[in-house]
């Protein structure tokens, strides 16, 4: 497991979805993708503790020695294309779920 910097460099995108606003926050340590969060701008409590503990268990993910090759494809298998009935368009790229969006962008700083 790699260990985490006190600081790291990184992004927070504001995704318009058909759910509202979503905030995904992705950090890079040497270059690399590290670490991401995300909230939903009004969701609940619960929704946004599951969101916590999604991100942090995707950051525990990225951040062993999983290969990102593996991790790419296994984004592509289990989260790009997931439909949650809410679809939108952002940038110009559709996306079937908010979870569709995240594993796009995940994607890209995986390449």
């Amino acid at each position: 497991m790699k260990k985490r910097e006190a600081v790291l460099h990184g992004t927070t995108k504001c995704i318009e979805t058909d759910c509202g606003k979503l905030y995904l926050t992705i950090n890079m340590q040497d270059d690399e993708l590290f670490e991401v969060h995300w909230r939903m701008g009004k969701s609940g409590h619960c929704v946004s503790a599951r969101n916590i503990f999604e991100g942090i268990m995707l950051s525990k993910l990225i951040q062993s020695d999983y290969p990102k090759k593996e991790l790419i494809e296994f984004l592509k298998q289990y989260a790009v294309g997931v439909n949650c009935g809410q679809p939108f368009t952002e940038e110009g790229e559709k996306h079937s779920s908010c979870l569709d969006v995240i594993a796009k962008e995940l994607i890209k700083k995986l390449i």
